[in-house]
């Protein structure tokens, strides 16, 4: 209803999907101009923002909404 993406199924926005895809989009953020491994999509980028152990976590935490498959 919010236009944001349902965290608790398996479908994934980019593939291939898990874990190491959500640590890249938290890495390289969506459409971010500044960087050249950025995804096609709408979301900022977090790389200067976060720790590399941030984004990890986050990125398991996002991940286990899926179910961790």
């Amino acid at each position: 209803a919010l236009g944001s993406a349902n965290l608790t199924d398996g479908i994934w926005r980019f593939e291939p999907g898990g874990f190491e895809s959500a640590k890249y989009t938290i890495a390289h953020g969506v459409n971010f101009a500044g960087d050249p491994k950025t995804r096609n999509a709408e979301m900022p980028a977090f790389k200067d923002k976060l720790s590399a152990t941030d984004i990890k976590k986050m990125a398991v935490y996002v991940y286990k909404f899926g179910g961790g498959q």
